[in-house]
């Protein structure tokens, strides 16, 4: 009941400085009826952060994506070249990565 009460002040609150009066009064509240342990466990659980709902996440999350998409196309290229004895520009080009990079990456 708890959890659903802060919850329910975080939602109807309208900034941080109400949300945080609103809580010591539960807090107050809570002490007051022996429920402490309880509120600790609810504001640890309030203070949880739902990061995948942040957009730096998503942003975080997208590059990682690509970076991890462009190590890959380098490794396939550099094991095509090895295995079949490939011109490392023709697979530069079909694999529409950098010639220079795959020459460094070849050449390690």
């Amino acid at each position: 009941m708890l959890l659903y009460l802060a919850k329910r002040l975080k939602q109807i609150s309208k900034n941080s400085n109400e949300f945080k009066n609103n809580m010591l009064m539960l807090e107050t509240l809570s002490g007051n009826r022996n429920l402490k342990n309880i509120f600790i466990e609810v504001e640890k659980m309030l203070s949880v952060i739902d990061w995948e709902n942040l957009p730096s996440y998503a942003i975080g999350m997208e590059k990682g994506m690509e970076r991890g998409m462009e190590r890959g196309a380098y490794e396939n290229a550099i094991t095509i070249i090895t295995k079949y004895n490939l011109d490392p520009a023709t697979v530069a080009k079909d694999f529409n990565i950098s010639y220079a990079e795959l020459r460094k990456k070849l050449d390690n």
